[in-house]
């Protein structure tokens, strides 16, 4: 077996230098009593060669996170090994880890409270976020749970198939009993899911977004429920309106296809595609014609945004697109496909940005993007367990 300065190792690991067989044998040795002792010490001695400033730290966080659950996988036994001494060893490497990462963040945060352009108020409304976690879910009306997926095992509820840009889609079946049956669809981070409703209307749910409505469309209107974002594309019936409540709004349609995004909390925007949608608050309405984007805010007043209503669902197309957006409408909009919170500094909240990003790529690789527009620093931070990004000038 090889043996190694453990001392360089570890710098070169520091580095994420480190290749597979030497981290493996370098993990190992996390567990000797001595070595558990001099890394803290190669730690100290590895910090004072380098120059603490803020993107050294970043990218060392940026290395440990990263490398994290590989190492710790490794660590871990498998369930068989049932030795004592071997699940205390690896626990001290584990431990050894989570220090060293811990370390990473230590001092990242410390150097961020001494800088000179940190802001105390960062942007409020990232603090409500909440990020669902999981797989695309069906709540039935006894609150029980249904994992949707292409196995289709609860064929008296939805069938399972693909739509023709490749995105899973469900159809939803009527229940016999013609009765209310509420439903609702969760669709977690980094998913999309395509909906086909019992009257034949087309829902696409973004990442981070809930649907309620019911299968049987009981009642004079069909309603649903918005939470997030979605794409609608409504079956015709003048007979029986479209309705869609979201945050704030109440849109009425025939037949049309638009766009509804209420992640925000101080606004909900609607972007009509073709057809004629009524929107109402408990304050005004609004007629719009297609082609137009209309926002509404925490007060209800609804206004017209200059912006062409056919660029609000490239989303569909796996394409973050931003035309003049704010940094921090940005940052709230790659916050919910990711699933990470990401915090904006109040001095550059209100930038704005234009481009068209593919949300296939990586978080690292998308922040890379926007710290090429020599604008925006960013700095990833681990504050009670929780990894964020800070977002700075």
């Amino acid at each position: 077996m090889n043996t190694y300065d453990k001392r360089e190792l570890f710098k070169r690991f520091l580095a994420g230098k480190c290749h597979k067989d030497e981290a493996a044998w370098l993990i190992e040795q996390f567990s000797e009593k001595e070595f558990n002792e001099a890394w803290k010490e190669c730690i100290e001695e590895h910090f004072q060669e380098v120059d603490l400033n803020e993107d050294v730290l970043a990218a060392y966080h940026k290395i440990s996170a990263r490398e994290y659950e590989r190492i710790e996988a490794h660590v871990f036994p498998p369930e068989k090994d049932k030795d004592k001494r071997v699940l205390y060893l690896r626990w001290v490497a584990v431990a050894a880890l989570v220090a060293i990462i811990g370390y990473f963040g230590f001092l990242q945060f410390r150097a961020t409270q001494d800088s000179d352009h940190l802001e105390e108020s960062l942007i409020a409304q990232q603090d409500s976020m909440v990020f669902i976690e999981g797989r695309i879910a069906m709540t039935l009306p006894d609150g029980s749970q249904v994992e949707l997926s292409d196995a289709q095992q609860h064929a008296d509820l939805y069938a399972a198939e693909k739509d023709s840009s490749g995105i899973a889609q469900y159809r939803i079946k009527e229940q016999q009993d013609k009765l209310p049956y509420i439903q609702q669809i969760v669709v977690p981070s980094r998913k999309i899911a395509a909906i086909v409703l019992s009257d034949g209307s087309k829902v696409w749910l973004n990442a981070n977004s809930k649907l309620k409505y019911d299968a049987n469309f009981v009642g004079s209107e069909r309603e649903v429920f918005l939470e997030g974002e979605a794409y609608f594309e409504v079956a015709h019936d003048s007979d029986k309106p479209f309705i869609v409540v979201s945050r704030g709004q109440k849109i009425k349609v025939l037949g049309t296809r638009f766009n509804v995004n209420s992640y925000l909390s101080n606004h909900t925007t609607t972007s009509l595609i073709s057809g004629a949608i009524m929107i109402s608050t408990e304050r005004m309405d609004r007629k719009l014609a297609a082609g137009e984007v209309c926002q509404v805010n925490e007060l209800g007043t609804i206004s017209l945004l200059p912006i062409p209503a056919n660029a609000a669902d490239s989303w569909r197309k796996n394409d973050f697109t931003f035309k003049g957006s704010k940094l921090s409408d940005i940052a709230y909009t790659l916050s919910q496909w990711y699933g990470i919170h990401i915090y904006v500094d109040k001095n550059i909240a209100d930038s704005t940005f234009s481009g068209v990003i593919s949300r296939t790529k990586t978080l690292e690789d998308v922040m890379d993007i926007l710290k090429r527009t020599k604008q925006i620093r960013f700095q990833y931070q681990i504050q009670n367990n929780e990894r964020s990004v800070r977002l700075m000038k």
